[in-house]
């Protein structure tokens, strides 16, 4: 970086659909190669939906009555389901060669050397960049969340169907209840990072409580937009500029969405 912030891009999308939703995201991943510089974006969604981790079976939908209302949308990256109600999304797509700041990197491997597990296209870099700056956001409007891996409880053995039921190292907790999770994809050059905080319990998802369940707090999603980009951008070493989608990321994203996110083919492809 020589020294001097890398530029990125901030996108606030208007609410949409699930198939939409997943579609901006694989375009911002696939188009990442030839503009080589960090997105950032945010959206909610548009009806409530569910949202199948890659890897699910479809017949898992049958064990969870609550949600089996709303419409149903298969990510490209893994976890379990994840209804997507009375929440706050992020995506970010990063260069899989961007290096965080030294001393940030330093500090989130234990001292390592820079030279090795530093990139923040390197999964546990940018998981735990990300996730260090949603628990600061979070201190500074009243809500003291941990990462699961702080509070000496074991993982469960098996793989609930929603995601907000299981836990890794890197998940937020919140009273012992998971608000925050993300999950990845890798591109050819680039790597998709996606994942979503829990604001209130949804009616299609009532066992998840969210933060204003939790402490009685209702957070606005700008609250959080405005300090999350804040601190991420320190942790990553970027200046965010504001941004819509390019008329060819707009194009490819409507390509995407008709060939896979909103065909049964893909939905139904497990």
């Amino acid at each position: 970086m020589n020294g001097r912030p890398l530029r990125g891009r901030m996108i606030v999308s208007a609410p949409a659909c699930g198939p939409t939703n997943m579609s901006v995201d694989a375009a911002l991943l696939d188009r990442a190669v030839a503009d080589d510089r960090p997105t950032l974006r945010f959206y909610r969604w548009q009806p409530a939906t569910l949202s199948l981790g890659y890897f699910q079976s479809l017949t898992g939908r049958e064990t969870h009555s609550a949600s089996s209302a709303v419409p149903l949308v298969r990510r490209a990256s893994g976890g379990g389901a994840i209804v997507h109600d009375r929440e706050l999304t992020y995506s970010l797509v990063v260069p899989t060669g961007h290096r965080l700041p030294a001393e940030t990197a330093n500090d989130r491997q234990g001292g390592s050397d820079s030279r090795s597990g530093t990139t923040a296209g390197g999964a546990p870099a940018l998981y735990h960049a990300v996730h260090e700056a949603m628990i600061a956001s979070l201190g500074e409007l009243g809500v003291a969340v941990c990462r699961f891996a702080a509070t000496g409880e074991s993982v469960v053995a098996d793989d609930p169907f929603l995601c907000f039921q299981r836990r890794t190292g890197d998940d937020l907790v919140l009273n012992r209840y998971k608000i925050f999770g993300s999950a990845q994809r890798r591109g050819r050059s680039a790597v998709l990072q996606h994942g979503s905080l829990l604001l209130e319990a949804s009616p299609a998802a009532p066992e998840l409580p969210g933060i204003a369940n939790l402490i009685g707090t209702l957070i606005e999603p700008e609250q959080v937009i405005e300090r999350f980009s804040a601190k991420l951008a320190t942790m990553l070493g970027v200046v965010w500029e504001a941004a819509e989608l390019t008329p060819s990321e707009s194009a490819l994203a409507d390509e995407i969405r008709q060939r896979k996110f909103a065909a049964a083919a893909w939905t139904e492809k497990r």
